[in-house]
This record gives structure tokens, C-alpha cells and sequence, in this order.
């Protein structure tokens, strides 16, 4: 039983691994925005991918902050 714990922790913590990078890839930080309403004006370029953009807050790291995370379209 805990050989089988330890497989699903360490399969979900790969995962989570995998999606983190190939998110962080497209990312595309452009400023400023309070929330995520000014993102929606911001993340409009040709490539952007209209149906995620996120506001940075304060738990984000400072040279991300208060920008939007504008997502690309592979």
C-alpha cells in the first residue's frame, strides 16, 4: 500500500512538473494590469490565445508582478 502512495505521488508530482514548464513557455508577461479585466484589453496581440489571461498578484514573483500572463498559442 505504500509503494502504491508513493507511485501516485510521484506520477502527480511529474505531472504537475510537465504542465508547470510547458505553461511557463508560453507565457508571455506584458504590464500593467490590477486585475484580470485590464488583461483582457492587453492580451489581444495575433497569436494570443483569447480564452486565458491572468492578472499577476502579490503572490507572484516581483518581476512578474502586476503584469498579465498573456498565453500563446502553439
Amino acid at each position: 500500500m505504500s509503494a502504491q502512495k508513493f507511485q501516485v505521488v510521484s506520477l502527480l508530482l511529474i505531472i504537475f512538473l510537465l504542465f508547470s514548464q510547458s505553461t511557463a513557455n508560453r507565457c508571455e508577461y506584458r504590464p500593467f494590469c490590477k486585475t484580470n479585466d485590464d488583461c483582457k484589453k492587453i492580451c489581444t496581440f495575433a497569436g494570443d490565445d483569447p480564452t486565458f489571461w491572468n492578472c499577476m498578484n502579490s503572490l507572484a514573483p516581483p518581476e512578474t508582478m502586476n503584469k498579465c500572463c498573456c498565453l500563446r498559442k502553439k
